[in-house]
């Protein structure tokens, strides 16, 4: 038949009937599985005909309304095949677990007790899953992990849905918590799904990379679709507590077609007894596991109720400094933002065990030593200080261990150089950080640098390379270092538009040329070579270097090439964001040439940084530039071996 035809034919079928028929060949399963990756011979279409060709979605539609006029349409980005799929299994989706054999009896559920639970499986509507308790968990993320994330902007919470979960993994909507909390039912957790998460972060960046105008509206645009989606799901939620709703699309073909009475007992029946054998054996397999995990979840719910009052104490410390030293945050800017960390955190410490110093004898003696935890200053340090620091800049600390500093850190990241570099104190077995061990006494993270010592080859003369030690007093340095910054980012960027139309491998070509000609002008502006660390800084915080960041496929020439004897094996070699080649060429090959102390000077960044394709890759060099004449001279001039003068176009050096 033509598939006119059948897809007529099937709009007339019963969800459930389609639902079968998906599997009868793989016409059919074509005809109705908008993912269908099957290949086939389909019929040819009706040269005239009054029936339409439907799509796959449109004839579960059309079925659905016909048979199921009261059940809701798909949930957003989800399709009608999907939520019969969804809707009709009572298996977890992940793992394949049944519920137990007393879910889902008959009568309204008890929305407090709708599940999962510990041993049962539930329909998560604002998840758009199926999952048993132990999935829900894995697969989700709290709300407080979210907010202490580094890597996950809390203001993005407010576009997705979410769910509580009470102690005993009951599954509860945000519509019913706000009718009120029964007495009993103890504290709930908030959760977010996790891909729902890890999409949403990734759509941010996208938006982000196109600029700030189009990432603040699109910001502004997020409640309204976290309250879109919180209205989808609810729809489904309470469509599937009616009586019209989830129990009797499970049980019957659609309404008004009920088979016979005793034809239903005995599925019944059987379907009781083999739930309940299964029941039996998936218990004794997860007694031992369920024991554990729930020591576990008491353990950690113990721990944050212990640290509660530590919390609340430290807060009020945090409190004082900021508004009596800091005019509570107005006098941080981009200069004062590591000393402003570095002293809030350093007098929450030393007042925490001025306090608790008299009380102390007393709770040793009764094994309770109240101790400051890297989790605790990680807490106080998300609530207090990053909320004052990160509109200017997010790596803030030098590390107190180094004999010199050079790279800035974010707070886990100076947590981790120091535990894994210099202490063994915060790490317990394999575990770099432990974030419950005591905060230690000599802080790990200083504001202040500590300059190389020095050394040259005979005849060298000192600052003929980009790395310096510190300079003039801090006041001057910091209007000199502002000075440099503005106008370093002036020139990127005139640079980098006079560079325009080379893409691709080209890209990495405009890179050098760029960073060739930055350091030259530089020089001649101020006289000293351009730090790697002031290049650094404005790729990461000055607006008019933004495109120039944005390149992609760089690779590390030092690594690739062996040059001074480094040598790096090939699995470790891989390409780099222009960030992400600054920051690694700073760390493996300045900052740690200067720690080993060796003698001499380490590579030169502007020249050694940047891994060149062979000429034969850029052969369209020459068309990309066109008649160009400054961005011939540009070209021509840093990498003089990837473009041939003859026949150079005729125009003025720059």
């Amino acid at each position: 038949l033509p598939a006119e035809v059948w897809h007529a034919i099937f709009g007339n079928c019963p969800p459930k009937t389609l639902g079968s028929l998906l599997l009868v060949c793989r016409l059919f399963n074509v005809y109705l599985d908008p993912s269908s990756t099957i290949q086939c011979e389909r019929p040819l279409p009706l040269s005239r005909s009054s029936l339409p060709i439907l799509k796959p979605n449109a004839i579960w539609q059309a079925s659905r309304r016909r048979f199921w006029p009261g059940m809701p349409s798909p949930l957003q980005d989800k399709t009608e095949l999907y939520m019969w799929q969804l809707s009709l299994p009572s298996s977890c989706q992940h793992c394949g677990a049944t519920p137990g054999a007393s879910q889902g009896a008959g009568g309204d559920p008890d929305p407090w007790q709708s599940g999962p639970g510990r041993d049962g499986v539930a329909i998560i509507w604002a998840f758009a899953t199926r999952s048993c308790g132990t999935c829900l968990l894995s697969k989700s993320v709290k709300e407080i992990d979210i907010l202490l994330s580094s890597s996950t902007p809390s203001t993005l919470m407010a576009a997705l849905p979410f769910m509580f979960v009470t102690q005993g993994l009951q599954a509860v909507t945000p519509a019913v918590v706000e009718k009120g909390q029964p007495p009993g039912i103890g504290p709930l957790t908030k959760l977010y799904w996790s891909s729902h998460v890890d999409d949403l972060k990734q759509e941010f960046f996208s938006v982000k990379a196109m600029g700030p105008a189009t990432a603040e509206e699109w910001l502004k645009g997020l409640n309204g679709r976290g309250l879109e989606r919180r209205n989808d799901a609810l729809r489904w939620e309470k469509w599937a507590s009616t009586t019209e709703g989830l129990g009797l699309m499970r049980s019957i073909l659609y309404p008004g077609n009920r088979p016979p009475a005793v034809a239903s007992l005995g599925n019944a029946r059987r379907e009781r007894e083999n739930a309940a054998r299964t029941q039996k054996e998936l218990s004794e397999k997860r007694n031992s596991s369920v024991t554990t995990k729930e020591a576990r979840e008491t353990d950690d719910a113990d721990w944050d109720e212990v640290q509660r009052p530590v919390r609340a104490r430290i807060a009020g410390f945090a409190d004082e400094i900021i508004r009596d030293g800091w005019e509570d945050g107005d006098k941080v800017n981009t200069d004062t933002c590591p000393k402003f960390a570095v002293e809030v955190l350093t007098y929450i410490r030393k007042r925490f065990y001025a306090e608790v110093a008299k009380d102390a004898a007393v709770a040793r003696a009764a094994g309770k030593s109240p101790k400051l935890t890297l989790e605790n200053m990680k807490w106080i340090f998300e609530m207090k200080v990053k909320p004052h620091t990160e509109r200017y800049r997010k790596e803030i600390f030098l590390c107190n261990g180094c004999e010199v500093t050079v790279r800035y850190y974010g707070f886990e990241g100076v947590i981790q150089h120091y535990a894994a570099k210099h202490t063994h104190a915060l790490s317990i077995g394999n575990v770099v950080v432990h974030w419950r061990a005591e905060w230690p006494e000599h802080p790990p993270f200083t504001w202040e640098r500590k300059p190389a010592k020095t050394s040259f080859y005979p005849g060298q003369p000192p600052g003929t390379n980009g790395y310096q030690p510190l300079g003039p007093p801090q006041q001057y340095q910091s209007i000199a270092h502002t000075t440099h910054l503005e106008e370093m980012a002036r020139m990127a960027r005139e640079l980098w538009n006079a560079t325009s139309n080379m893409k691709d491998t080209l890209s990495i070509v405009r890179v050098q040329v760029v960073i060739y000609h930055l350091a030259k002008r530089f020089h001649a502006k101020f006289a000293s070579p351009l730090p790697l660390s002031t290049f650094i800084d404005g790729l990461s915080n000055h607006k008019d270097m933004r495109p120039v960041r944005n390149v992609n496929g760089l690779i590390c020439r030092v690594c690739h090439q062996g040059i001074g004897g480094y040598v790096v094996p090939e699995e470790e070699r891989k390409s780099w964001s222009l960030p992400q080649l600054t920051s690694h060429f700073q760390s493996r090959h300045v900052e740690h040439f200067m720690q080993l102390g060796q003698y001499g000077q380490p590579p030169e960044w502007t020249v050694e940084m940047v891994m060149l394709p062979e000429p034969a890759a850029v052969s369209n060099l020459r068309a990309a530039i066109g008649t160009d004449g400054l961005k011939y001279h540009l070209v021509n001039e840093a990498v003089p071996h990837l473009l041939e003068a003859s026949g150079a176009p005729q125009a003025a050096a720059p």
